[in-house]
């Protein structure tokens, strides 16, 4: 399954979420760059519990990038953008 980016578009997103649950997610800036991508979980609360104040998933300051594979999602960050996510969320420690 190849890598999905989510931009303006939570209908899809939440929709693959449904359809992923061991999936991964990168939470990215609108201009996905090296400087902030943050991993998750697909099921990770971080990534499916609206914040306060928050009224969108992928509008707004970020966007999705998704995989159903891990290493997959690293090698296209690495390709595309010219980094890695960070991994340090709570979901992805065992």
């Amino acid at each position: 399954m190849p890598v999905e980016i989510f931009r303006h578009d939570d209908e899809s997103y939440e929709r693959w979420l449904r359809s992923n649950r061991d999936g991964f997610v990168v939470n990215a800036r609108q201009r996905i760059t090296p400087a902030y991508l943050r991993l998750h979980h697909a099921w990770c609360d971080r990534i499916t519990v609206l914040r306060p104040r928050a009224t969108t998933w992928t509008g707004g300051e970020y966007v999705k990038v998704c995989a159903a594979d891990r290493a997959e999602l690293q090698r296209w960050l690495l390709a595309e953008v010219g980094g890695e996510a960070d991994d340090r969320c709570y979901c992805l420690t065992d």
